[in-house]
C-alpha cells in the first residue's frame, strides 16, 4: 500500500514514473522459486547463498554478515506459493478477514526466506536487513 501511494505522488511530478513489482503468483509455476528472474543479476541477485549478484552483492545485512538468502531451501517450498487462481477466487469475496493477506503473504515469506518457526532468530533478523525484505513488504 505504501508503494502504491509513494507511485501516485512520483506521477503528480512525472505521469511516466512507476515502480517495478514482483508478480510472485508467476514463481507458483517454476520447479525451483530460486529459478526466478527476479534473482538473476539484472534484479535482486542470487537467491542461494551469499547474495553475489546484483545491487546488493556483498551488501551487509547487519551484525556485520554478508545478505544470504536461502529460497526454496532443499528444493521445497511450503507448502507452496499464491498463484492466479489464489487471487481469482480470493477476489470474488465480498470482504476479507483481517490479517488474511499476512497469512498468504507469510508462505511466500517462508518459501524466499528459507525460514520456519523453529529457525534461528538471527538468521529472520539477518533476512528483514535485506533491502529485498524491505522492497517485498512495503
Amino acid at each position: 500500500m505504501v508503494r502504491f501511494r509513494v507511485e501516485e505522488k512520483l506521477r503528480e511530478v512525472d505521469p511516466e514514473v512507476s515502480l517495478a513489482y514482483w508478480d510472485y503468483s508467476m514463481d507458483y509455476y517454476l520447479p525451483l522459486p530460486s529459478d526466478s528472474v527476479i534473482w538473476s543479476s539484472c534484479f535482486a541477485g542470487n537467491g542461494d547463498g551469499i547474495v553475489r549478484e546484483g545491487p546488493f552483492r556483498f551488501m551487509y545485512g547487519g551484525f556485520n554478515d554478508l545478505i544470504r538468502r536461502d529460497i526454496a531451501r532443499n528444493g521445497t517450498c511450503p507448502p507452496r506459493l499464491i498463484n492466479k487462481d489464489d487471487i481469482d477466487q480470493l477476489m470474488r469475496f465480498c470482504y476479507y478477514a483481517v490479517g488474511f493477506w499476512h497469512v498468504i503473504l507469510s508462505l511466500t515469506h517462508l518459501c524466499h526466506s528459507g525460514l520456519s518457526h523453529s529457525s534461528k532468530l538471527d538468521h529472520f533478523i539477518s533476512k528483514i536487513r535485506d533491502d529485498w525484505y524491505i522492497y517485498f513488504y512495503i
